[in-house]
């Protein structure tokens, strides 16, 4: 979102599509009106569905939810299941839950407003959504991009009913996509993965073949713990995402510190910072997302089922 207010950004006011004429014009394999046609398509759930992240009820309460009161909830841990079980029910393939650590959450939206999320929203929910694994290694070809259009339209379904299921038990819940909060931290310590040398979530089911989304409440609920299945290790002496990024915006770096890559890069986190403008910068020059780093990654080759949602 740099590009909507910071002027000394390289892509301040550029649109990574808006070169897309000039880059089907070339006729190159992959990139073609039918491929891009596509992926807009792909967005459909996700760009129109305005009740998708939101804050408050989107649906009018049933009026036998109202005669039911708020729903005790006897047993965190049940209730936790419950959640789990439910979100899956509505498309999640991954689900862990933490509590909601205020420090993830942004301190203003895109437009300049404080974000202010009361105390009482204890809990944080998070969600994974694979993503189709033969279409991403297409990457960067427009098929690739197709597929993390549905991964954001299947997460905007996914979250929206969770949190209408939340609300039909009487308690509160705000749906969030990448907005409101850092979902990748929020992922980690809700034990759905690590941090990989390519700045995204890996997950022992699909690698960093995923979208996230997440949600937060006061239901009470029984939070998950972190995991570490030995990636950072294996990310020391793994460079394959950084080869494999054209725009060259991965660390090459044998140890991750808290070296900086780019202003958009939060300071004090242990980790491989990602050079976010350069990765910006190829995407118009692509025309599309790229997911070459996750199509590489061998956790997204050797794990998980291809999902075409």
């Amino acid at each position: 979102m740099r590009l909507l207010w910071d002027k000394k950004a390289s892509f301040f006011g550029h649109d990574y599509r808006e070169n897309i004429p000039e880059i089907i014009a070339r006729n190159h394999p992959g990139y073609s009106r039918l491929e891009f046609a596509r992926i807009l398509a792909a967005w459909t759930v996700y760009e129109q569905f305005s009740g998708a992240f939101s804050w408050r009820r989107v649906l009018q309460a049933d009026p036998n939810t109202l005669k039911l009161g708020k729903h005790p909830v006897q047993s965190p841990a049940i209730m936790s299941e419950w959640i789990k079980e439910t979100a899956r029910t509505y498309g999640a393939d991954l689900v862990g839950i933490c509590r909601a650590n205020h420090k993830w959450i942004y301190s203003h939206d895109r437009s300049g407003d404080p974000i202010e999320i009361p105390v009482e929203y204890k809990y944080a929910i998070v969600i994974g959504i694979a993503m189709d694994k033969k279409a991403i290694s297409a990457s960067p070809a427009f098929r690739s991009a197709t597929a993390s259009g549905v991964g954001y339209s299947r997460m905007a379904f996914t979250a929206a009913c969770l949190a209408e299921f939340i609300r039909n038990l009487r308690y509160k819940a705000i749906s969030m996509g990448n907005d409101t909060a850092l979902t990748i931290p929020l992922a980690i310590d809700a034990g759905l993965g690590q941090l990989g040398r390519n700045g995204l979530l890996v997950t022992p089911e699909y690698g960093p073949c995923v979208r996230l989304c997440k949600i937060f409440t006061d239901l009470p609920l029984e939070p998950d713990k972190p995991i570490d299945f030995g990636l950072t290790k294996f990310c020391k002496a793994c460079y394959e995402c950084a080869e494999v990024c054209k725009a060259q915006a991965i660390s090459s770096d044998v140890e991750p510190s808290f070296k900086l890559a780019c202003p958009s890069n939060n300071t004090g986190i242990l980790r491989w910072a990602v050079n976010a403008d350069k990765c910006y910068e190829f995407w118009m020059e692509n025309g599309a997302a790229c997911s070459s780093c996750v199509a590489v990654c061998p956790f997204t080759q050797q794990n998980g089922s291809s999902h075409s949602g």
